[in-house]
């Protein structure tokens, strides 16, 4: 028998593992970070939450966003300890601006599938957020609409012994599980966000805008708000306006951006 060696595989399981080792490393030696997208009041204009997006300051590949590296560490085992971090530092920040006069505001923290399945997930949270004396009102977490309904009965205990702490549930991707809407009502959720691939196209495509308004109407009847993600022109922030949507978030109306600078823009709105 034979076997054929590609060099290509090898090199690219060297580069694997590498990163992973190096992912270790960024967690113990500090090179993550958060930069925050603005999220804002359409009625109103007036800056609403923040969504918290993971970035990992690489020694020399620069700054990788998390399309790069989070996908490996759900595969290391690694989503766990990123998630708490994601937590610790959120509530570092907040706790940072609250000592400079900026209250209210909301953060939504995207949670992995293995972090919401860890069994001392709702147990951790809280830990972090009494240690770091944080109003739970202040946090948001973001959960894709499939990881609710892969076991809806162990999903629902969950997010009750979340919402108990005082948290607000905001379901992420939502309208892209187009048979699941009508069970979202067995869930204690708080807000939706509408999957940017419906907002792309919704000033010119009709199947879009019909889609859009009937996620609105559904939302509406359970009495949850609406966040429109990925907006990133004039003419589909008018659109949303015009459908009476609650919340914007992309490109247009603000780019990710540090603590620091979110915090300047943040006291901006609050001087208004």
């Amino acid at each position: 028998r034979h076997r054929s060696f590609d060099t290509g595989m090898h090199l690219n399981m060297v580069a694997r593992l590498k990163m992973e080792t190096d992912l270790h490393d960024a967690l113990a030696n500090d090179h993550l970070r958060l930069y925050y997208q603005p999220i804002f009041n359409i009625e109103t204009g007036e800056l609403a939450s923040c969504e918290a997006l993971l970035r990992w300051q690489h020694e020399t590949e620069g700054l990788l966003g998390p399309a790069e590296f989070v996908h490996l560490a759900e595969e290391s085992g690694l989503a766990i300890s990123l998630g708490r971090w994601v937590l610790r530092q959120v509530c570092k920040d907040l706790s940072a601006w609250e000592a400079v006069g900026v209250h209210d505001l909301q953060v939504s923290i995207n949670v992995s599938d293995r972090e919401f399945a860890a069994a001392d997930f709702v147990a951790s949270v809280a830990n972090t957020l009494e240690d770091a004396k944080v109003n739970p009102g202040r946090i948001q977490l973001e959960l894709t609409e499939r990881m609710l309904l892969d076991n809806d009965v162990l999903e629902s205990r969950t997010l009750k012994r979340l919402k108990s702490l005082g948290l607000d549930i905001l379901v992420d991707d939502f309208g892209t599980g187009y048979s699941s809407l009508s069970r979202l009502q067995k869930f204690p959720i708080d807000k939706v966000k509408i999957d940017r691939t419906f907002v792309a196209d919704i000033s010119d495509d009709g199947d879009r805008r019909n889609m859009v308004e009937m996620i609105l109407t559904l939302a509406r009847s359970l009495q949850l708000e609406v966040v429109a993600e990925g907006v990133e022109t004039e003419s589909q922030l008018e659109t949303l306006r015009e459908m009476r949507c609650d919340f914007a978030q992309g490109f247009y109306l603000g780019i990710p951006m540090n603590a620091q600078r979110f915090l300047n823009l943040a006291k901006g709105y609050a001087a208004k």
